[in-house]
């Protein structure tokens, strides 16, 4: 509460079934900004104490693009490389059908996060792609409000 009115809520994300958690965009000594659904807020809280890092919530997982990601994607970490080959055609052709994906690995880029993915239109959840459906990307960590721009199935397939 401040001055008699609700603080505005906290942005959560799905991290095991029905297990919601907080953003968290930053660290600082005892201090973390979190994402609230409009804007952040740093909170004075001990931050390692139940703090996953994205990175390795993701790993091991099979991920998707969340919606307005694949705009983001490049053939190389940062912001000004092409998007992969034929990626933007293909995108046009699968509409709105989710982009799944693997971690490969990441990379700080100017003080951002960039993931090196193995995507494929083909969802993980109904078979495996075979390698000529598979295709390499980057694509940053967060969009600009700070929410993650892939993410896994918490409750499965």
């Amino acid at each position: 509460m401040r001055d008699g009115k609700s603080a505005p809520s906290l942005a959560t994300i799905e991290i095991e079934y029905e297990l919601p958690a907080a953003i968290a965009l930053a660290k600082s000594g005892p201090w973390c900004q979190l994402l609230l659904h409009s804007g952040t807020a740093w909170i004075h809280e001990e931050c390692e104490a139940g703090f996953i890092s994205i990175e390795a919530l993701l790993a091991d997982k099979p991920l998707y693009l969340l919606e307005g990601a694949i705009d983001q994607a490049r053939s190389q970490p940062g912001g000004s490389g092409a998007m992969p080959s034929g990626l933007q055609a293909t995108a046009r052709k699968h509409g709105q059908q989710p982009l799944s994906a693997r971690l490969l690995g990441h990379r700080s880029v100017g003080g951002h996060t960039w993931l090196h993915l193995a995507a494929s239109w083909v969802n993980d959840c109904e078979r495996s792609p075979s390698p000529q459906e598979v295709f390499e990307l980057w694509l940053p960590l967060r969009d600009a409000s700070g929410r993650p721009q892939v993410w896994f199935h918490a409750r499965g397939c």
